[in-house]
């Protein structure tokens, strides 16, 4: 069941993946990697754009990243 509806996820590393047009063809995904379960994590993403030199028609996102708090 997904967490949104108000279980959690089990401990482990999960994938996250954030993906955008930047112009026409142009893409972009951030990829990052955060623990869940145990102590706070934060981690930030890694951009990938198509073509390489997509970067070049601005940012519509320029930094992301996740945080995992563990409940008190």
């Amino acid at each position: 069941m997904p967490a949104a509806a108000g279980r959690g996820v089990a401990p482990g590393v999960y994938l996250y993946r954030i993906e955008g047009n930047l112009y026409w063809e142009n893409t972009v995904q951030w990829t990052g990697r955060i623990r869940i379960g145990g102590t706070r994590d934060a981690t930030s993403a890694t951009p990938v754009y198509s073509p390489s030199e997509a970067d070049k028609q601005g940012n519509l996102i320029s930094q992301v990243s996740a945080v995992y708090e563990p409940s008190l």
